[in-house]
């Protein structure tokens, strides 16, 4: 059980310093902000009921599409993408360091 922790533990330290990551989390935020910016933000939940077929109402409503910039997921993911930079930039600093000097 221990040895599945360690290895869990070893594969997420790789994937949150991965350039791949941070390339996978800007599309991934990217595609969000089109979404965020298509579908009108912080209306009330009325407006996109009246608007939008009630498929598409369930899913913003589901989603919180409705105020993509604030929902927990969105901040979720720029937090990791800020980690993701960190530990990137933490990871290359000795090579960059070296190439200067």
């Amino acid at each position: 059980m221990k040895e599945n922790k360690d290895r869990f533990l070893v594969k997420l330290w790789r994937n949150l310093h991965s350039m791949k990551l941070g390339i996978i989390l800007l599309m991934i935020i990217g595609l969000l902000s089109i979404i965020g910016t298509v579908i009108p933000q912080e209306n009330p939940l009325k407006y996109y009921e009246t608007n939008y077929s009630q498929i598409v109402y369930e899913i913003i409503k589901a989603f919180s599409l409705y105020k993509v910039y604030d929902s927990w997921w969105f901040i979720a993911l720029i937090s990791v993408l800020a980690l993701n930079l960190i530990l990137c930039s933490i990871k290359r600093f000795n090579q960059v360091f070296n190439l200067v000097t």
